[in-house]
């Protein structure tokens, strides 16, 4: 949704029923960015479908990407990026219950 000077007031993103508001920066509304503060107090971890397609479009969107798809050692297949400002998404695909 955008201002009445154009500008983004906040964009909305639906997962599985559940609507999350993300917004930039706004002295006005007296709300800081990851960056200005030089890091995010919060992260994302998101459980999709496909890790891989999900942080390849993410970067193909203008994400950056803290390194590849891995699997870990607890079960998951995890990809990280950072969007909006430093914040940082986790997104995994649980494979197998860690033994």
């Amino acid at each position: 949704m955008n201002g009445p000077d154009g500008k983004p007031i906040h964009a909305e993103l639906t997962l599985r029923g559940t609507t999350l508001m993300l917004g930039p920066e706004s002295n006005a509304m007296g709300k800081r960015s990851a960056k200005s503060l030089g890091a995010s107090p919060a992260s994302l971890f998101i459980y999709v479908e496909n890790v891989d397609m999900v942080v390849d479009k993410a970067t193909k969107l203008g994400a950056t990407s803290q390194g590849p798809v891995m699997d870990m050692f607890w079960g998951d297949r995890c990809g990280t990026v950072y969007l909006l400002d430093l914040l940082k998404w986790h997104f995994s695909k649980l494979f197998e219950i860690a033994k």
